[in-house]
């Protein structure tokens, strides 16, 4: 039993490391593993309950409980669970299963878990969820997902319907001093779908200076199912509201309002950012370094789509968003910046620009008053969408000093901070 919060368990491999229990005297006794505290994180670790395995002739298969979950905020990544009825107790709280193996025969996943879970149980991946007898089944395949003979009171669910109940938890890193770290960006990510506003729809936040993270993907799922007439809305995948803060090797997907660079001063090293309007928006001094700039307007084929959302507000604040060897591609075509508001800045500078590149490049919007206070600028890029001959007549032409400012390391660390974080 696990009776205290902020316990992780670490196993070498499914097969490797095992719990192993045979019992099945009753369905609350019987538990070969009990999680009783909040914040609780188990991983490559197996659990088994071998009451029922072999069952012999004319026995009556037991309730043997391999894991009972009645805790808060629980994760288990890369975990088997192992038993033939009640295999699972996924008793009460919030839980997230990740890469999963559950084998049983009878209600082998039971409870009043208040979360949507996605799982793996041989190789196929449902969603359920369960509350006055919405059985569902959304995105599965294989040989057992054909629904014609299903019954009749089966729910077909609408794509919000989906989006909300395949969605998690949102994430708030309030703390200085942070460092995380996953096991790259299809391995660990944190995935949700949410688009209320600008400000509660995003799925991750840093609001505590000095944060480094690497390897991790942020996901905001909202539009990933975009229906026709619908409006695309403002679904952020991760919002950054410090300073001092570095990601290194990570991906930021969703389609509008992707990444909200908020305040402070940022490095982004070898990421991933896919999006189709404004995916990279807010007022951050910020380095974006040999990352690769998506575009997925096939998710909203009426529109142009727009990289940058810059909104230096004064010529005399210092923020910018400088992309130094970054590499534009996607679908559909793009504007490369444009104005949030009436002093944005933003350089291109030795990128490679793809063909989905729109001609103008820019775009005035809220700078449209004195397109002379914008500074929107591209320096050495290379690439079919780097032509600018038929940029906009005020695109910026920075002078050496110029942009040897921007592009310096000192533009975002004076001090020398990025050195001295892990």
């Amino acid at each position: 039993m696990v009776d205290r919060s902020f316990i992780y368990l670490l196993g070498e491999g499914q097969s490797s490391t095992v719990i192993v229990d045979s019992e099945a005297s009753k369905t609350n006794e019987n538990t070969t593993f009990d999680i009783i505290a909040d914040n609780f994180v188990a991983k490559n670790k197996g659990f088994k309950n071998n009451y029922n395995n072999p069952v012999m002739e004319g026995n009556r298969i037991k309730r043997a409980v391999a894991v009972r979950v009645r805790a808060d905020e629980v994760a288990f990544y890369n975990c088997p669970f192992f038993g033939v009825q009640y295999t699972l107790w996924d008793d009460s709280g919030r839980h997230f299963y990740q890469s999963c193996y559950i084998r049983g025969s009878i209600d082998y996943i039971f409870g009043v878990g208040a979360v949507s879970k996605k799982l793996q149980i041989d190789l196929m991946k449902i969603v359920y969820f369960r509350s006055n007898l919405v059985f569902a089944e959304s995105g599965c395949h294989g040989p057992g997902s054909n629904t014609a003979e299903r019954v009749s009171w089966e729910k077909t669910l609408s794509a919000e319907e989906v989006n909300t109940l395949a969605s998690r938890e949102q994430v708030v890193v309030d703390r200085s001093y942070i460092y995380m770290q996953g096991e790259g960006q299809a391995h660990t990510f944190i995935d949700y779908s949410n688009a209320t506003n600008t400000l509660a729809g995003n799925i991750f936040a840093v609001t505590a200076d000095n944060f480094v993270a690497k390897n991790i993907g942020f996901k905001n799922n909202h539009d990933r199912i975009v229906m026709e007439n619908d409006a695309t809305k403002q679904a952020v995948a991760a919002r950054v509201s410090t300073d001092k803060a570095a990601f290194y090797s990570f991906s930021f997907i969703s389609v509008q309002d992707t990444l909200w660079d908020d305040t402070g001063r940022h490095l982004y090293q070898s990421c991933y950012i896919e999006g189709s309007m404004d995916y990279i928006f807010g007022v951050g001094q910020s380095h974006f370094e040999h990352c690769i700039l998506a575009n997925n307007r096939d998710k909203i084929q009426y529109l142009t789509g727009c990289i940058t959302a810059q909104a230096r507000n004064n010529w005399n604040e210092p923020n910018g968003f400088v992309f130094m060897s970054c590499n534009v591609s996607g679908v559909g075509n793009v504007y490369i910046g444009r104005a949030w508001r009436p002093y944005a800045r933003v350089l291109f500078y030795k990128s490679n620009l793809g063909d989905n590149v729109i001609p103008e490049g820019w775009e005035a919007w809220a700078g449209s008053s004195n397109v002379s206070n914008l500074t929107f600028a591209e320096s050495d890029c290379s690439g079919p969408g780097s032509d600018t001959s038929k940029r906009v007549p005020w695109e910026r032409k920075l002078s050496a000093e110029e942009s040897n400012t921007l592009t310096s390391r000192s533009f975002i660390d004076a001090e020398g901070w990025v050195e001295q974080q892990p």
